[in-house]
Formats: C-alpha cells, structure tokens, sequence
C-alpha cells in the first residue's frame, strides 16, 4: 500500500471515528442513564468490525481469484493497453482498512475503558455515596469489566451472524467486476480527499474557534495515532515478517498489546496533570484553559485512537481459549495496574478534582 495515501485514509476514517465516540459518550451520559460511558462507543464499533470482518461476497467485486502475484492487471480498453492495480485480499483495499483500522479503531477505545474501570472502582468521581468498606470497590470493578468486556464481544458476534444472514439470504453472489473497480478507485480519491480536508478544517477551527479546540485539537492527533496503531501492528504482529525486514516478534497480537499499553500509559500522565490537585491548596496542576485543551485533546484523540477495542475482540475471538484467556488477562491487568501506579498513587497520595478547568 501507498503509505501516502494510506494515511489520508486514515485521516477520513479516524476523525470520523473519533467524532462518533466523542457523540456517542455524551449522549450516554444523562441523568438516571444505567449504563454510561465508553461502553455504548464499544459495543457500536465492535458491532460494525463483526460485520466488515466477516463480510466476503461485496468485496468479490475488487478481489481477483486468480493465483497471480503481479502487482498491475493489464487490460485492453479501446486498443490501449492500461495498468490496473490488483486486490487479492480484503487487507489489499484501501476502503477496508480504513473502515476496520480507521474508523473501528478509532471508534472503540481501551485506554477510556480502563480509566472509567479505575475511576469507578476508587470511587473519585462520586460524591453522592461512599463503598461501606473498600472491599466493595472489588465488586464495582468485576461488574464493569464483565459488562465493558461482554457487551463488546456481544457486539462483535452479532454482526458477524447478521452479515452472515444478510449474504446467505439477502445479497447475490458477486464476481470480479472491472466496472466495481473503476467506481472504487473514485471513491478513493474521493475519501483521500476528504482525508485532508478534514484536517485542514480541523487546523483552521483550532484556530479561529477557541471553544471547540478541546474537539478539534482531537481531531489532528486521531489520524497520527491511527497511523500508529496500524504501523505498530505491521511490525510486531507479522511472523512471517514483511518486506522492510522490521518483524520483531511471532506473536500475532502484540502490536495491538503494545498499543494499548502505551495509550493507557499517556492517559494516566495526561488525566493526573488535568485532573491532578496542588500539594498546598485545592487548585488544579493545570489551570491555563489551552494546556487544559491540548490535553483533553490528546486523551481523547491520541489515546482513544490509539487504543482499541475492536480489534482487540477480534484477536481474542480468533485465538484459542487458553491463549486468548492470558491475552485478556495480561492486557486488562497489566493496564490496570499502570493506571493504579500513575493515577491511583496521586490519588491516593495528594487528590484528584472531579473535572479538569476546561
């Protein structure tokens, strides 16, 4: 793929994506709501990668099903003869990662669910009630991981049956069409586009409009982080290594580990300098409102792009039982207890202010 134009890609996907949780969290948040939070944004995602994941008759119309290894198809159209890039797996389509990577990705977010997992179970935000004894705080942390964990995974298996269902039934069987490919590579461009519109508007609205910076400062980390992410998945995920020789490992899921990790990592930093209390007095650690928005921006953009759900429940659903059993132990544990030592000592130690001062 042409990194290039792979990243514009992103940039499309990964803004929307990051838009979609950003909305999806605040409508979530109402009062007398059971369930709040990231949980809502990645259920959603995993749904929609169930269904991008498992779907195969509408890309039949880019794939060829030849055996070839040729880069170019050769064609003759009105006497010419013409070079056609060839698609011989979903990964090869520019719109398939960017709907699965992007937007997916962007969409869902670990690094969120392990501070709403931290931040409940300490009980720093509530001021209404207290655990009788902190043993409870056990319970809070068990009822939230099992929900944030199923409810994802649910997602993640229904839209795998509901587009199995929709093609078996619903959607005829498609070929390769050079008409389909024609149409596609518009679209691409389209989408590559928009891409860097998107960031252009983004830049100009930091700008201009001070109110949403803390939204569209967001936005110009997402594709960054998406980048990341999916680059940090090339070479560590890859055993059989890949053209630029930087395979560094055969596990199949430790780019998406080490993602995770490193977006918990900065989250804790960024919400303890946000969120954090002076020694001597009650005020914030931050109280300049654009440091207090370029951090909100990188929690939200940096951290939740990087980050992810979705492909995390894909990697899980994919591997054995007692392999996917450590993956999701070693991930939520050894993410948790990052937070713990970065926020939780903080905390514990000095204090943490229900909101940050933007």
């Amino acid at each position: 793929m042409n990194q290039s134009r792979l990243f514009l890609v992103f940039c499309f996907f990964s803004v929307l994506g990051t838009l979609t949780r950003l909305g999806v969290t605040l409508l979530s948040q109402y009062p007398g709501t059971y369930l709040a939070g990231i949980v809502w944004s990645n259920f959603t995602a995993c749904f929609l990668m169930g269904t991008f994941v498992h779907s195969a008759k509408i890309w039949n119309l880019f794939l060829h099903q030849d055996n070839g290894t040729d880069e170019v198809l050769l064609e003759e159209i009105k006497g010419k003869s013409i070079n056609r890039k060839k698609y011989h797996t979903k990964k090869d389509i520019y719109l398939f990662t960017g709907l699965t990577t992007g937007y997916c990705g962007s969409f869902s977010s670990f690094s969120s669910l392990i501070l709403e997992l931290f931040l409940l179970t300490a009980n720093v935000d509530s001021t209404v009630y207290k655990f009788r004894n902190p043993a409870y705080g056990l319970l809070q942390f068990l009822s939230i991981l099992i929900t944030q964990l199923t409810m994802s995974y649910a997602g993640f298996k229904y839209g795998k049956q509901l587009i199995l269902y929709v093609e078996e039934y619903w959607l005829p069987e498609y070929s390769f069409s050079q008409k389909a490919v024609n149409i596609y590579h518009i679209l691409e461009i389209v989408i590559e586009g928009l891409g860097f519109a998107f960031m252009v508007v983004s830049l100009v609205l930091t700008i201009v409009e001070k109110t949403w910076r803390s939204w569209t400062f967001a936005f110009l980390f997402s594709p960054f982080a998406c980048y990341l992410r999916y680059y940090l998945s090339k070479v560590l995920n890859n055993p059989q290594g890949d053209k630029s020789g930087m395979t560094f490992t055969k596990l199949d899921y430790l780019g998406t580990f080490a993602a995770n990790i490193i977006a918990t990592l900065v989250l804790a930093i960024v919400t303890l300098l946000s969120r954090g209390k002076t020694i001597h007095t009650s005020n914030h650690l931050i109280t300049n409102v654009l440091d207090c928005h370029v951090l909100t921006a990188v929690a939200n953009g940096f951290c939740g792009v990087l980050s992810t759900v979705s492909t995390f429940i894909v990697e899980v659903n994919t591997l054995k039982f007692d392999k996917s059993s450590w993956y999701v132990f070693v991930s939520i544990g050894g993410s948790f207890c990052l937070m713990v030592l970065i926020l939780g000592s903080y905390n514990w130690r000095v204090g943490l202010l229900s909101e940050p001062v933007c």
